[in-house]
């Protein structure tokens, strides 16, 4: 598993002793099991407006893409919403001693990420977790972005996202009525109906007008590879034996598109159909 973390901050007294740890990171029990190869990054992130580039280019040899982010520089990172593990904090203009700062913040990201990483690895947690970001409706789903997204440094983090995990599988995951059929969709507030399928009939697009995050949340979901990011939700909405959708949908470069009335659709993790 090839895993990269990045330090965005301005800080360059920090970046450089950031660099030189890369040989001792103590990586977490259930992660030192398995063959890991840790590469650091210290982007310079005066030179652009967001770090878009830089981790689709990283994203093309890695498994995991994970970043420690100085809130001064967390505008950096906000291109992308779910493809990146952030861990975000205040880093002081001055730090007497680097490598103890360093090795205590790259220790607890690691860790959170490895817990995150095995509440959602397999099963209805993981389905719950590759739901498409921007058209699955439900206040304790977008709880749950902002949490990962935000709060990772937080030491009740992994006890909160698993309560919403729960939370969202209890609410969500239900039959469609006046079915016999039991198979199970997690179901929005908008009725729309969402089952993981099977199938590899179609894949996401990344040539224009998408974008580079058109791609990597494609690939990516808090941090880590997706299994097969050739498979897609189907979505449609309404109970019985002849479901439908039609309406607005937004895309996975945020534009909204109009649906006329069809069986399903075909919704990629990264909300492209």
């Amino acid at each position: 598993m090839n895993v990269f973390i990045a330090l965005a901050t301005t800080n360059d007294f920090l970046r450089k002793e950031f660099i030189k740890l890369r040989n001792g990171v103590a990586l977490p029990a259930n992660l030192s099991e398995t063959a890991i190869k840790l590469e650091l990054g210290t982007p310079e992130v005066g030179h652009w407006d967001t770090l878009e580039d830089y981790f689709h280019a990283k994203s093309a040899c890695n498994d995991a893409l994970l970043v420690i982010a100085d809130h001064a520089c967390a505008t950096k990172i906000d291109f992308t919403p779910t493809a990146l593990f952030s861990y975000r904090l205040e880093i002081p203009q001055r730090v007497e001693n680097p490598a103890p700062f360093l090795k205590h913040h790259l220790s607890r990201l690691l860790n959170h990420f490895s817990a995150f990483k095995q509440l959602n690895a397999r099963g209805e947690n993981y389905l719950v977790s590759i739901l498409p970001a921007l058209n699955f409706d439900a206040d304790e789903w977008r709880q749950l972005l902002d949490k990962v997204r935000c709060e990772t440094h937080s030491d009740t983090f992994i006890k909160e996202v698993e309560i919403l995990l729960t939370d969202i599988r209890r609410k969500r995951r239900k039959p469609r009525r006046k079915n016999k059929d039991r198979t199970h969709f997690f179901i929005d507030d908008d009725d729309k109906h969402f089952l993981y399928g099977p199938e590899h009939h179609s894949q996401f697009e990344t040539g224009e007008p998408h974008t580079k995050s058109c791609d990597l949340n494609g690939r990516f979901r808090f941090g880590r590879k997706v299994d097969d990011p050739r498979r897609h939700f189907n979505v449609n909405r309404g109970s019985g034996r002849n479901p439908s959708v039609k309406g607005a949908f937004v895309n996975c470069h945020k534009e909204t598109r109009e649906v006329t009335k069809t069986s399903h659709l075909n919704m990629f993790m990264n909300d492209f159909f």
